[in-house]
């Protein structure tokens, strides 16, 4: 079994390498990912795996304190 995060980075690797992306445009978006991550409270203080176990509670949870813990979108995430 693969891991869906794994997919989406080989994506982007694999884009990059058949000349789809350039390896500028490649760069560039592995960059903007770190950047906008950089901003996320959630990561100070929730380790990734507790995000990942909790997945099907979190996609039901209420919009409160929705800034300061970790979102289900974890596949860009490197922890």
């Amino acid at each position: 079994m693969v891991y869906e995060g794994l997919t989406q980075y080989l994506g982007y690797v694999l884009a990059e390498r058949s000349g789809i992306w350039s390896e500028s445009y490649y760069k560039e978006r592995l960059a903007q990912i770190a950047a906008y991550l950089d901003t996320q409270p959630g990561r100070d203080w929730r380790p990734l795996v507790d995000t990942t176990t909790a997945a099907q509670l979190l996609y039901f949870a209420p919009n409160q304190w929705d800034a300061y813990r970790r979102s289900t979108d974890f596949y860009e995430k490197a922890g």
